[in-house]
């Protein structure tokens, strides 16, 4: 009786726009469509300047909370990407989200995907990131990030398919520490300094400004106030200008200030999938008030076989991309770190490893089955605008796509054993 009468308070408050589409989907019955998860919206989010209110319902529950467009030039794309911010008094919770669940969530992030018609690039990134730095123990070398699938409504109409993903915030650190998701095997502790790299500036070579590129997202000092970048200015002055000895030190050198596997792991990984918008910008990092700083990481739109603008890539390991980041080059040049991370990846690689190649396209695989009826449905939805905002004559279906990135990653696969097997 309540839900009936809160459907007529909702369709007099704001027509049947927002229970209903030309299929008549009534958000309290229908909460799945195609296997995944619906998130209803409305209204739907105008600006990427600033948070609207916004009511949601998911899976039954309403929520009151706020919406806003996400994103930098993809926020100008025909499908928009979303920030869902919920009420402290009601956090967003669904245990069978991600790997982990995604319970008592302030926020939440709908990526949209338009520029991935197989929905998998984000997803599986994410993934292999995770199983390259899984300890076997239930902990991790490095911060994972989960992510997920889910179809979107806004407005009582169909908006298509989104990619779901953690919002890399203080609540994340905090989830990071506690245990309850993705625990570091050395702990890890909060009340640190998180930054987030916004341009290519911030590539830790030294700028007039040094963290030109960088914003500021969590920590003491707050962004705008004196000394609020220091530590990180500090950072980047410690890569530029120690010698080779000093970096390799084992006292004083970078193991004791940043994690190498997290870094190190950073160019391999980004090199293996060919992430060339994420090897400077789309990264967070974080530096552990007690501990070392770690890369966190971040949008793969870009990767797997494409460029930003959807182009083919070809299929080789660039090992060459140690110049993107001064991290990156140092250390790469470093024999006494290259051979140790070489020997992780060529396990990670090798037949049983974490990265076995059949594991991956298994992987692959297994997210297809799941999301494939749910992203044909927005590739009919979406593929007259996708055309058009491209200059591409070879366009793929979304399951063209798919066969297209597993082919790609298999020879990219075997020439990154191949270099870590030299």
């Amino acid at each position: 009786m309540k839900k009936i009468l809160l459907l007529a308070i909702l369709v007099t408050l704001f027509g049947c726009s927002f229970i209903m589409d030309d299929d008549s989907v009534n958000p309290y019955t229908e909460q799945e469509e195609s296997g995944l998860p619906i998130f209803y919206i409305h209204p739907k989010p105008v600006s990427k300047d600033y948070y609207s209110p916004v009511t949601i319902i998911y899976k039954g529950h309403e929520y009151e909370g706020e919406g806003k467009i996400r994103g930098a030039s993809t926020a100008y794309y025909p499908k928009k990407s979303y920030t869902l911010r919920f009420s402290e008094d009601d956090l967003f919770s669904d245990s069978s989200l991600g790997d982990s669940g995604f319970n008592n969530r302030e926020k939440i992030l709908l990526l949209a995907d338009f520029d991935d018609n197989s929905h998998l690039r984000n997803r599986i990134a994410q993934k292999m990131w995770a199983l390259m730095h899984d300890g076997g123990d239930g902990t991790y070398q490095s911060p994972v990030v989960q992510t997920d699938s889910a179809v979107v409504y806004t407005n009582g109409e169909y908006e298509g398919m989104y990619t779901v993903i953690e919002s890399i915030d203080e609540n994340y650190l905090e989830r990071c520490a506690s245990g309850e998701v993705n625990p570091l095997a050395d702990g890890l502790t909060t009340g640190g300094n998180l930054f987030k790299a916004l341009t290519h500036d911030a590539n830790f070579y030294i700028h007039d400004e040094l963290y030109t590129g960088f914003e500021k997202k969590s920590g003491y000092p707050e962004m705008g106030t004196e000394g609020a970048y220091d530590d990180l200015i500090d950072f980047i002055y410690f890569i530029n200008d120690s010698s080779d000895s000093e970096l390799e030190d084992s006292e004083s050198g970078f193991e004791s200030t940043a994690s190498l596997d997290s870094y190190y792991g950073w160019w391999f990984f980004t090199t293996l999938i060919d992430a060339g918008d994420a090897m400077a910008k789309n990264a967070y990092h974080y530096n552990d008030p007690n501990g070392p700083w770690y890369y966190i990481p971040w949008d793969f739109n870009e990767s797997l076989g494409q460029d930003g603008e959807t182009n083919r890539e070809p299929a080789l390991f660039k090992s060459y991309y140690t110049t993107e980041n001064a991290i990156s080059e140092r250390l790469v040049a470093l024999s006494s770190f290259s051979e140790e991370q070489n020997a992780v990846y060529a396990t990670l690689l090798a037949d049983g490893g974490n990265w076995d190649i059949d594991d991956l396209l298994a992987e692959i695989d297994a997210i297809w089955e799941e999301i494939e009826d749910a992203a044909n449905r927005d590739w009919s939805e979406w593929k007259d605008k996708y055309m058009d905002q491209w200059d591409r004559d070879d366009y793929t279906t979304p399951e063209e796509e798919v066969a297209y990135i597993k082919e790609w990653i298999s020879e990219v696969h075997s020439l990154a054993l191949s270099y870590v097997s030299d």
